[in-house]
């Protein structure tokens, strides 16, 4: 793929890496981009709905996120 077709990402936040990350795997060059000099450790998230557990379970990161947390059954 040209580089003209590379995606830049703004933002190395739980969106940004997710989407560079699944774009990574089809093929698709990216950069992404950080106004910080280093990552966040702390999750704003309060919850995971199901279409993201299966966005995450996709790049094998969803069970050790399920398993340190709340499963609520409604």
């Amino acid at each position: 793929m040209a580089d003209s077709n590379r995606v830049l990402i703004a933002g190395a936040g739980p969106v940004g890496l997710v989407a560079a990350a699944n774009l990574v795997r089809h093929g698709v060059p990216v950069t992404v981009f950080e106004a910080r000099p280093d990552l966040s450790e702390e999750s704003r998230a309060s919850t995971f709905h199901p279409p993201t557990l299966d966005m995450l379970a996709d790049l094998n990161v969803a069970q050790p996120l399920i398993a340190q947390g709340l499963i609520a059954a409604t």
